[in-house]
């Protein structure tokens, strides 16, 4: 049986305290980092948090849209 699909809109809050992964009544997934954005390291550590909040490899979650912006798209193979 093939994965599915499922797009994912992310607020993403940078230079935060703590790291952690919070749904909104929205379905939006607000998520905190503790790092800059520098290069493509704070979209990398996203794509880190949102497959460990789904229980999914790293590798089945790319971000799709936003790449520079804190309002971000993700794929979650799953």
């Amino acid at each position: 049986m093939g994965k599915s699909e499922k797009i994912i809109d992310i607020v993403v809050k940078l230079r935060s305290n703590k790291e952690k992964v919070e749904p909104l009544p929205t379905g939006t997934l607000n998520i905190k980092i503790n790092i800059p954005p520098v290069d493509t390291r704070s979209n990398s550590k996203v794509c880190y948090l949102v497959a460990d909040y789904f229980g999914v490899e790293v590798e089945d979650v790319r971000v799709i849209n936003g790449f520079q912006s804190q309002n971000k798209q993700v794929s979650l193979s799953i």
